[in-house]
């Protein structure tokens, strides 16, 4: 089943010691795409896969973040790890 997340704009903080940490969401699985999303979000987290726009997913395309991003492993402006990241672009 394919799941879409579309056109959302995110603000906030995020303090975190789990994995799987994101502004928009923290993990999704590969057959979910997130398009023309935009996150404010600035994240500080102890745990593995943190990302301005997701944790772990399968395909991000035409999303923003602007947030700063804190992790320990496999952390990312976009995302800590994904399927594919198209045409996005981190500014935090």
């Amino acid at each position: 089943m394919l799941t879409n997340i579309n056109h959302l704009i995110i603000t906030g903080e995020i303090i975190s010691s789990v994995n799987y940490v994101g502004g928009i969401v923290g993990k999704t699985n590969i057959n979910t795409n997130i398009k023309n999303c935009i996150s404010y979000v600035n994240i500080k987290s102890t745990g593995n896969q943190v990302g301005g726009i997701t944790g772990f997913s399968g395909i991000i395309e035409n999303c923003k973040n602007y947030g700063n991003i804190i992790g320990i492993n496999e952390i990312g402006g976009i995302s800590g790890n994904s399927g594919s990241a198209k045409n996005s672009k981190n500014y935090g």
